[in-house]
């Protein structure tokens, strides 16, 4: 019996291991200067909404990580990372929204993150403001996702016309 189970698992494994680069195939990484070859498998599984997973690969000296939803026909890279050496002892992250734009750039040095750009757009995704910042974040979104530098300033709290406002916009998107 044991012998049964164990060439079940074997089965069960092998094909679910094999069924994502099929799904790899549907994406379109060709947007974002990629090809289909030497990506290795790091997570992968069945949501209600379709297939989701992530793929690494090893391009000299950087590491290129990308996160994927496959759902019937469509298919969508939503994060592309890349983590390369910078420097003697430092890593630097480019954070890719596909197909080519910067979400967030920034060096690692001995544990401290010194951003290139995004800085707040770190923080937000990284959910790292406070209640308040993050409402001042949502408003004004368009301008503070543009902001290049390194240890920016807390965001103010809005006035309350522009906390009406969002209340507003947030409870028509509901």
């Amino acid at each position: 019996m044991r012998k049964y189970i164990f060439w079940l698992f074997i089965l069960l494994f092998s094909s679910c291991s094999e069924r994502w680069k099929g799904d790899v195939r549907k994406l379109k990484l060709e947007d974002i200067n990629e090809g289909y070859n030497d990506w290795e498998l790091v997570d992968y599984h069945k949501k209600p909404y379709g297939n989701e997973g992530t793929i690494t690969k090893i391009d000299g000296d950087t590491i290129k990580s990308l996160d994927f939803i496959i759902s019937g026909s469509r298919s969508e890279i939503y994060e592309f990372r890349k983590k390369f050496p910078c420097g003697e002892a430092d890593t630097c992250v480019l954070y890719i929204d596909p197909p080519n734009d910067t979400i967030y750039s920034y060096k690692r040095s001995n544990g401290q993150n010194y951003f290139y750009s995004g800085e707040y757009n770190y923080r937000f995704i990284n959910l790292l403001f406070e209640k308040d910042e993050y409402d001042f974040y949502l408003f004004f979104e368009d301008s503070l996702s543009r902001v290049k530098g390194n240890g920016l300033p807390k965001l103010p709290n809005l006035s309350p016309l522009q906390k009406s406002k969002l209340d507003s916009i947030l409870r028509r998107n509901d």
